[in-house]
C-alpha cells in the first residue's frame, strides 16, 4: 500500500512540502497518509471501510456511555458521497477514528474517538485538523459538531481551532441526562497548504 509521510508539527508551523496540494488529502487517503507525531509515534490514517466495524465498535463500545450501533456505522459509511469518515492506526489496528460527513456546504463531525492507552499523543487533534482538510476540499464553508458540555478537553481543543459554542442541546445524551453545547466555524483556505 502506497503512503504518504507528514510530520504533524511541521504541520502546524505551516511548514508542509510544496509538492502537498492542498486538493490531495481525499485521494492521499483511499491509500494511506502516515503522520509522525510526539516521540516518535507514528499514526497511519485512512477512509473508514465497512470491514472496519468490527473494530470500531469495540472503541466506541470501551469509550462511550451510549455507543452508537454496528448498523449507524454502516449507514454513514453506505452514503459514499457524503460520508468523510477516518481512521488512526497503530501497527494496522485501529486506535482512533472520525465520523464527518457532507451536506451541501456545512461540514458536520458526528463522533471523535481515540482508545484511551493512546491519548496524549495528538491523535485526536490530527483526526481533526485533517478532517477540517477534507471538509475544504468539498468546498465546505461551515462546519459543526455537538460535544458533552462535560468534555472539557475536547471543548479546549476545538476551541483551539477556532470552534465557538453557538447554542446547547437540552439532554442531547439522554442516557446520561447531560446537555450537548452546539459549536461550530467557519472554515476556508487561511493559510497555504492545509491550515485552517
Amino acid at each position: 500500500m502506497e503512503s504518504y509521510k507528514f510530520n504533524f508539527t511541521d504541520i502546524q508551523r505551516n511548514k508542509l512540502p510544496k509538492i502537498l496540494v492542498p486538493t490531495r488529502w481525499v485521494e492521499n487517503l483511499r491509500n494511506q497518509v502516515v503522520f509522525n507525531l510526539e516521540n516518535d509515534f507514528q499514526l497511519q490514517i485512512r477512509r473508514m471501510e465497512s470491514d472496519d466495524i468490527d473494530q470500531v465498535m469495540k472503541l466506541e463500545e470501551q469509550i462511550f456511555p451510549s455507543p452508537w450501533s454496528a448498523e449507524s456505522f454502516s449507514y454513514r459509511l453506505e452514503e459514499k458521497n457524503f460520508n468523510m469518515s477516518i481512521v488512526g492506526l497503530s501497527d494496522n489496528r485501529i486506535i482512533a477514528y472520525a465520523v464527518s460527513y457532507v451536506v451541501f456546504d456545512e461540514f458536520h463531525f458526528s463522533n471523535i474517538a481515540v482508545e484511551k492507552r493512546f491519548r496524549g499523543k495528538k491523535i485526536g487533534e490530527t483526526l481533526l485538523w485533517l478532517s477540517l482538510q477534507i471538509g475544504v476540499e468539498y468546498n465546505c464553508s461551515f462546519v459543526q459538531l455537538e460535544v458533552r458540555e462535560s468534555n472539557r478537553q475536547a471543548i479546549r481543543l476545538y476551541e483551539k481551532y477556532g470552534f465557538k459554542k453557538t447554542g446547547l442541546r437540552k439532554n442531547y445524551y439522554a442516557r446520561e441526562n447531560e446537555d450537548a453545547l452546539l459549536m461550530s466555524k467557519e472554515i476556508n483556505w487561511e493559510i497555504p497548504y492545509g491550515m485552517v
